[in-house]
């Protein structure tokens, strides 16, 4: 598993990125040899691609980049005037220094080295076509040191960028390149310290077992707080419906005295009912008595 302090080693290395961005040069050198190159042809008889001046600037600017990568690669943990000393590296960096020396870095300077030689019989032809800005022999020194420069910031890049590849499993793999063969193997320029760029801040390493043993608490620890939460919500959620409830039903219930009150009308009620009905009764009843004597003074006029 890939951890965070893993990916520093090389793709955050910042001596690699910066002899990467060396790239950057190779135009303004390419621009200057072809204004070298316009200027020594008034001093060549015959063509320039086909001239002993060509080869002599492809030699000069070919042959010692290629030897420098195969035998000693330029130490790339330097900014020149100064260079880290051998004794400063950490053991990533010196795995780097293991890959310097492999084959497939020794392939890519080949390659970069005919690709060097075709763009110089570019300029040479695109040189025709250019008015001469200097006399002969300063024009063919300029055009000389400028493609010299053009190999190396070129070979040196592209080292880098096979290094800036390299994945971290595969790097693991590497043995350190030992410590006492750096500097008799490596083409060191400079003065060598102890620091040159500042070290990122990596995050210790820890085993994957001890890892996975620390994040069991962590996780455990994230599920109790996400299931507190899921209870809080839930019951607020419960609490706001209760709220919602009681206030869209109507109260019904009513208080003691009310129901009291309601009792004593209603027991009123009843007894007057109750006494009318024994006045009616007791009208009736005195109505019926005197029917006789009504009937006795009717039939005994006077």
């Amino acid at each position: 598993m890939l951890r965070p302090s893993d990916v520093i080693s090389l793709q955050q290395n910042r001596y690699l990125w910066v002899h990467f961005a060396g790239l950057a040069a190779v135009p303004l050198l390419l621009d200057v040899c072809l204004a070298g190159l316009a200027s020594s042809r008034t001093a060549v008889g015959t063509t320039l691609p086909l001239s002993p001046q060509f080869w002599a600037i492809a030699l000069i600017g070919i042959v010692p980049t290629l030897w420098m990568q195969w035998q000693r690669p330029f130490y790339l943990f330097s900014l020149v005037p100064l260079a880290l000393k051998p004794a400063a590296l950490s053991d990533d960096q010196r795995r780097c220094l293991r890959l310097l020396k492999s084959w497939q870095i020794k392939a890519l300077a080949a390659i970069t080295a005919g690709f060097s030689l075709w763009v110089l019989w570019q300029l040479a032809e695109k040189s025709l076509q250019i008015t001469p800005l200097t006399a002969p022999a300063p024009g063919l020194a300029v055009a000389t040191i400028s493609f010299f420069l053009f190999c190396v910031f070129l070979q040196v890049p592209v080292s880098a960028a096979r290094l800036l590849l390299v994945g971290q499993k595969t790097l693991q793999r590497v043995a350190p390149y030992e410590e006492s063969a750096i500097a008799p193997n490596f083409l060191i320029l400079g003065l060598r310290v102890n620091r040159i760029l500042p070290v990122p801040a990596t995050l210790p390493d820890v085993p994957e077992s001890q890892g996975l043993r620390s994040r069991e608490p962590e996780e455990q620890e994230a599920e109790k707080q996400e299931t507190g939460v899921e209870v809080s919500v839930s019951q607020k959620s419960d609490r706001q419906q209760s709220d919602r409830q009681e206030l869209t039903e109507p109260e019904v219930d009513l208080p003691d005295a009310s129901v009291q009150l309601m009792d004593g009308a209603v027991e009123e009620a009843l007894s007057v009912e109750e006494a009318l009905s024994t006045d009616s009764e007791d009208i009736r009843d005195s109505q019926t008595n005197n029917l006789p004597f009504i009937s006795e003074q009717s039939s005994h006029p006077t």
